[in-house]
Parts: C-alpha cells; sequence; structure tokens
C-alpha cells in the first residue's frame, strides 16, 4: 500500500493522552495513512498503550529512545521513520477533529510543500471553546515565498507564533521538501528544531496553503515547556525566534515583521504579569525585546502595571475586555 499521510506523534510521558490522541486518527478514514509514534524514553505506561494499539491498527510504528534526547531531536526521529508522502506533526495530547484526516489526503494531492491548519482550543479534559486562527484571512490561501511580497503578506497576516510553526499540530509538510532542508544542529537544544526545517523551506522559495477550517483540537494547560515557569517558556520563544530569524531572513524587513510577530503572541499585558513575578530579572528580559518592535509605550505600560499588584489586577480585566472586543478595538489596544 502506498502511504500518503504519515501522522508523526513525537511524545513523552504522555501515558494519560496518548490513546485518546492516537483513538482520534483511527476513527477517521485510514486508507493510505499510517501513525508513527517516536517515543523520548518515557517513565510511563506509554509503551504499553501503544503496543495495545498496533494490535488493532498494524500500521503504527513505534520507536522508543534508550535515553531522552529532547524535544528537538524526537520531533525530527517522528518524520524520520515516516514513510508517507506527507506527515502531519501531532502532539500526543491533543486530536483530530473527525474528518480531518480526509481533508488533508484531499488538500495535498494539490502538492504543496506545507499546509497549515487552524485549531480548536480546548479544555484540558479536551472540550472546545474557541476556534483560534493563525492568519488574519477570512479564506484558504496559498502563499508562493519565491515572491518576496507573499512573504511579507504572511508574516504581517500572522497572529500568534503558530503561524510560522510554534504550534505543532497543524502542520503538514512534504516530505521530500523536509528532507532537502540541511538541519542545523545548533538549533538543538532550542525547542524549534522543525520551526527552523519549515523556515528554511519558506526563505527557499517554498508553497504553503493556509486551510482556514480547523482540523485538531488543542489540549490547553498541558504545556510541557512550562514546568520551570512562566518566565522560562516566554525566554524559550524569544530565543528560539530570534535564532531562527538571525540564521533565515537576511533581508532586514522581512526579518523585522517576522520577529514582530512575537507581539502578538506576548503582547504587553501578558509582559507586565511576567515582569511583576520576576522584577529581579527584567532588566536583563527587557534587553531582549528590543529587536521584536515592542514599542516605548509597551514597555511604559509594562513598567507601570507590572510594577503593582492592584494593577496587575486591573491587567486582566483588560486582557478579557481585549479578548472579547471587536477587531478595530484589538488594533487599537495592540498600539500600546
Amino acid at each position: 500500500m502506498t502511504i500518503r499521510l504519515s501522522i508523526c506523534i513525537p511524545t513523552f510521558n504522555r501515558a494519560a493522552f496518548i490513546e485518546e490522541t492516537i483513538e482520534s486518527v483511527l476513527s477517521q478514514n485510514m486508507d493510505g495513512v499510517e501513525i508513527v509514534v517516536s517515543d523520548n524514553c518515557s517513565q510511563d505506561d506509554t509503551e504499553k498503550i501503544v503496543h495495545q494499539l498496533q494490535q488493532k491498527f498494524s500500521r503504527i510504528t513505534y520507536f522508543r529512545w534508550e535515553a531522552n534526547k529532547g524535544a528537538d531531536l524526537n520531533y525530527l526521529k517522528a518524520v524520520e521513520i515516516a514513510r508517507g508522502e506527507y506527515c502531519w506533526l501531532l502532539g500526543s495530547d491533543d486530536a483530530l477533529i473527525p474528518g480531518a484526516v480526509s481533508r488533508v489526503i484531499s488538500e495535498i494531492k494539490q502538492g504543496y510543500d506545507i499546509y497549515l491548519c487552524n485549531r480548536i482550543d480546548c479544555s484540558y479534559s479536551l472540550q472546545p471553546f474557541k476556534k483560534f486562527n493563525w492568519l488574519n484571512k477570512s479564506a484558504d490561501k496559498v502563499f508562493d515565498f519565491r515572491q518576496r511580497e507573499d512573504i511579507v503578506d504572511y508574516f504581517k497576516s500572522a497572529r500568534a507564533l503558530g503561524a510560522v510553526f510554534s504550534y505543532l499540530s497543524s502542520i503538514i509538510v512534504n516530505r521530500s521538501s523536509w528532507n532537502s532542508v540541511d538541519y542545523d544542529s545548533t538549533m538543538t537544544g532550542t525547542a524549534y528544531s522543525h520551526a527552523y526545517i519549515l523556515l528554511a523551506l519558506v526563505a527557499d522559495g517554498a508553497k504553503l496553503k493556509y486551510v482556514h477550517d480547523a482540523l485538531v483540537m488543542n489540549r490547553m494547560g498541558n504545556d510541557s515547556f512550562a514546568q520551570d515557569g512562566e518566565l522560562q517558556r516566554f525566554l524559550l520563544d524569544i530565543d528560539g525566534y530570534l535564532k531562527l530569524a538571525s540564521k533565515l531572513f537576511v533581508d532586514e524587513e522581512v526579518r523585522s515583521i517576522f520577529l514582530n510577530i512575537m507581539t502578538h503572541e506576548h503582547p504587553w499585558y501578558r509582559l507586565a504579569k511576567i515582569k511583576y513575578f520576576n522584577k529581579d530579572k527584567w532588566t536583563i528580559v527587557q534587553d531582549r525585546l528590543y529587536p521584536f518592535g515592542y514599542s516605548n509605550r509597551s514597555f511604559i505600560a509594562i513598567k507601570l502595571i507590572g510594577s503593582t499588584p492592584y494593577l496587575i489586577k486591573i491587567m486582566r480585566i483588560l486582557k478579557r475586555v481585549y479578548e472579547s472586543t471587536s477587531t478595530w478595538l484589538q488594533k487599537w489596544f495592540a498600539k500600546i
């Protein structure tokens, strides 16, 4: 059987979720589809659960590292052992929406290098509450990154870092295109090895189709990279995307627009909270923010709100207002 699509699931200690993740795939049309699990030496029942599921569906490949190699090498391994023409990277605590596999099988017939779908944000128990769109686009759109204007349009349209591949489960990529990239091993340890490969394709003129429909369910409140606290999670993004920008985008304007996406992912009011709980480290953090284009007004607001617990409460109210306001008012908030 020709494998058209590999569902590539890197995992580590996700026994509590991985069965639900894999079952969300198995419940769909699996003609020409395989599942690949790369296990980063889990210390729970992950191996046992996957082996049980292999009895149910023979096209599940399971690989287990002898020792934890870190997220980056595990991401790469999941694609390395896949056989499909395309690989769908899927977080081991997320789930596919019914019909998603058939939709992607239909989409990849067009032959683009990358497909990026939207997601449904869900509670920790995977109860959906909101669709999240990566781009300010109201319909599907193809971007030809051989054209500079398409790169600029894409980066300017981005609403969060998921548009530039921070979120694993929205990404479907042509395996031959992926393998054509000479991986830079200095990205190992950043948690963004996969983003390096995908953005290298963008910089080299790949074609991407943005699929406006949500095809995946994102389990919130379960970010394994947040275990060391909100500040370290934030610095992971800051350091990772600075490194990606410096390695991949020579054009200064394109690099600046790319980095500015960070201000949408981490708006000023979120940084005010980080400052309040990390006052002794904030000066160092602020110095690393300038390349991303945060405005002076942002820094004033961060300094004011991030210095007083009462203002932190106000900030939380502002956040709720921001998330419920119309587009034009959100744009006004984003300027400060």
